[in-house]
């Protein structure tokens, strides 16, 4: 097994909708999402406990921000993972609201690594990033939102994942 395979199989990658595409929105202490980042909080320590030791996050609110603040919180308990950040394009929380940013911010600052891919935005960069993390992860921890959106780029990520071999898991 090369070095690259052995890094493969210790590296999982995030994917989820959106706050907006969840029933509580923006509310993060509404009884759902709540109980939604306990289960990622479950998967990602039952990850850990299982030898993984690399994590990868879009970076982008909901879903991604929330599993890389549970991979920093598990790094400040002594955890020996590392979190890695694959941004699609510089700026990207350009537009984000003064509260988004500064979680932005703070994710990318407890980062091992981030690896931005383009300077700019352009059409298809979300897929890009999307397709970079299949590549270099095993595993996908993916969270599906209750509206069925054929092109979400949620479901373009888990898509990408059955074609590339990876294992995923839903949370």
């Amino acid at each position: 097994m090369t070095e690259q395979e052995g890094l493969l199989e210790t590296t999982a990658a995030f994917t989820g909708p959106r706050p907006h595409r969840f029933p509580f929105g923006e509310n993060e202490d509404h009884p759902e999402c709540v109980a939604l980042k306990a289960a990622l909080r479950r998967e990602i320590e039952r990850l850990c406990d299982n030898g993984f030791t690399r994590f990868l996050t879009g970076a982008a609110n909901g879903v991604d921000a929330w599993c890389a603040l549970i991979v920093l919180d598990l790094i400040e308990q002594g955890r020996p993972i590392e979190l890695i950040a694959i941004v699609p394009f510089r700026d990207q929380d350009e537009k984000w609201s003064a509260e988004q940013k500064e979680r932005y911010q703070t994710i990318l600052g407890g980062c091992s690594d981030v690896q931005t891919l383009s300077e700019h935005f352009y059409d298809g960069c979300y897929k890009v990033r999307n397709q970079y993390m299949i590549e270099h992860a095993k595993y996908l921890l993916a969270v599906q939102d209750h509206i069925n959106r054929p092109n979400s780029g949620t479901r373009q990520t888990i898509s990408m994942a059955k074609k590339n071999g990876n294992t995923i898991i839903y949370a």
